[in-house]
């Protein structure tokens, strides 16, 4: 497994949170997923490729940027 962080842009309350974690559990269900309201931080744990959340969490309505 490997750790991906991303920053996720125009989320603002617990409905946005809610709606990041079902789009990365649609990439891969078994992902272990932390949302950090305050500093826009996405955490992941998988075996998948950052692509596939990435385009997944936009598709929810988000702008996403992957952390170095």
């Amino acid at each position: 497994m490997k750790s991906i962080t991303f920053n996720v842009d125009g989320m603002s309350c617990e409905k946005c949170i809610r709606s990041v974690e079902k789009a990365v559990a649609g990439v891969d269900p078994q992902a272990g997923v932390s949302v950090d309201l305050a500093t826009g931080a996405v955490s992941l744990t998988t075996d998948r490729d950052a692509a596939e959340f990435v385009t997944a969490i936009e598709d929810a309505g988000y702008d996403v940027e992957s952390r170095p």
